[in-house]
């Protein structure tokens, strides 16, 4: 694999998280930068089924989905 030197700028505490982590793991910091690199091209590429998409949207952002999840399961079972 051919490899390319970068250079990057953190906020410390950042950076010491992440030597921190690598160092727990026992991984270099440029493995965990390539596995996430990798995480986000997935991420990315991901599409939703359609049946998905189809129903994106159908619930007003406005509703507590929790509350009338729970008031429907009580009404349901009364």
């Amino acid at each position: 694999m051919n490899t390319a030197e970068l250079t990057l700028r953190l906020p410390e505490s950042e950076a010491l998280f992440l030597k921190g982590f690598a160092d727990k793991h026992k991984v270099p910091v440029s493995e965990l930068i390539v596995y996430f690199v990798e995480h986000l091209r997935k991420v990315e590429k991901y599409q939703h089924h359609p049946d998905i998409k189809r129903f994106a949207g159908i619930i007003p952002g406005d509703i507590d989905v929790s509350t009338a999840y729970y008031e429907h399961i009580e009404d349901k079972h009364q």
